[in-house]
């Protein structure tokens, strides 16, 4: 009985995505590709600055916490058991995408890492040249022409785009987290959440800082990193300039005040994740990468969704906050 309510359930999130797909799209595709597209940024503003008083009062002291009490490999391993759990997802996107020697890497690497890593605690597959790759199904609707559509922000779930929230619904079907059916199952994937996201908070503190530091608007400066980062990911590690962000346009109604910064002279480049997925906690790379680096998931991915909870960490403003001491 468990097993058909799932798959039920399962059947009603691919009806509500395909609707959102639906309403949405006609919005996504009116988006340009130079320019950013961030209509709702009012409301975007008052969600980034509630998250970084969020992040202020409880995401990142919570990250100190987590760091401090348990040892990274123990962190590593909760986080490499959500991200292998992430992989199937990631299958499925480089079969529907059509990369096969990638989806061949990909089946592999979930098959070594869930039989000799122990369930995906350990990432033997990554010591064996088999690292891991976000994809995702905005990838997937991206790479048939679909635009990423408006800039959103979302407090506790991070940064996306239309195209990339209704991506993120779409990947919940193949998350084992929502298939699978258990005693527990509800701690089981808090605990994975929240984890996950504490870790990619660690790991992104250095970099939000370095990113935030210097810019007279943080929240411009993170959308467009976030955006330049996210295209570079989208176009598997190329940067095509013409689908950047226009950084140099300066935003009309709220953000008239603000200017967007200038585009790094140097592309940003989006590294394969290394813990994450989300939250992404993806390997860093030079700060303008790195900044967003962990966010796939995925992404959420991780939600490898791309955008999830774990992403949220990354997104917060940490200006003015005492760097996290190392183990």
């Amino acid at each position: 009985m468990r097993t058909r309510d799932s798959v039920g359930r399962n059947g009603r999130i691919v009806i509500l995505a395909a609707c959102a797909f639906a309403v949405l799209a006609p919005a996504s595709a009116m988006a340009s590709t130079g320019a950013v597209s961030d209509p709702l940024e009012p409301m975007n503003r008052a969600f980034f600055g509630f998250h970084q008083m969020l992040d202020h009062i409880l995401i990142r002291p919570a990250a100190v916490a987590y760091k401090r009490i348990l040892p990274r490999p123990i962190r590593n391993g909760i986080t490499h058991v959500f991200s292998n759990l992430g992989e199937p997802a990631v299958f499925v996107n480089d079969v529907l995408q059509g990369r096969g020697q990638q989806a061949t890497e990909t089946f592999t690497r979930f098959a070594g890492n869930t039989t000799f890593g122990v369930l995906g605690i350990f990432d033997v597959a990554t010591h064996a040249g088999l690292p891991h790759h976000p994809n995702d199904f905005g990838m997937t609707l991206a790479r048939y022409g679909f635009k990423p559509g408006p800039y959103i922000f979302v407090p506790l779930a991070g940064p996306t785009t239309v195209r990339d929230a209704i991506g993120s619904v779409a990947g919940l079907v193949l998350n084992p987290l929502v298939i699978m059916r258990y005693s527990g199952d509800g701690a089981v994937g808090a605990t994975g959440v929240v984890g996950d996201g504490l870790q990619t908070r660690i790991d992104a503190d250095d970099q939000l800082k370095a990113l935030f530091a210097s810019a007279t608007d943080p929240y411009a400066s993170f959308r467009s990193y976030f955006l330049q980062n996210r295209q570079a990911e989208v176009n598997n590690g190329r940067i095509d300039i013409e689908e950047l962000p226009d950084f140099g346009t300066p935003d009309t109604g709220a953000s008239a005040a603000s200017s967007e910064p200038a585009a790094p002279s140097t592309p940003a480049s989006v590294p394969a994740s290394t813990a994450s997925a989300s939250m992404t906690l993806a390997a860093p790379a030079p700060v303008a990468a790195s900044a967003n680096a962990s966010m796939s998931t995925a992404s959420a991915s991780t939600l490898a969704a791309p955008s999830t909870p774990a992403m949220a960490a990354v997104a917060t403003s940490v200006v003015g906050s005492a760097p996290l001491s190392q183990p």
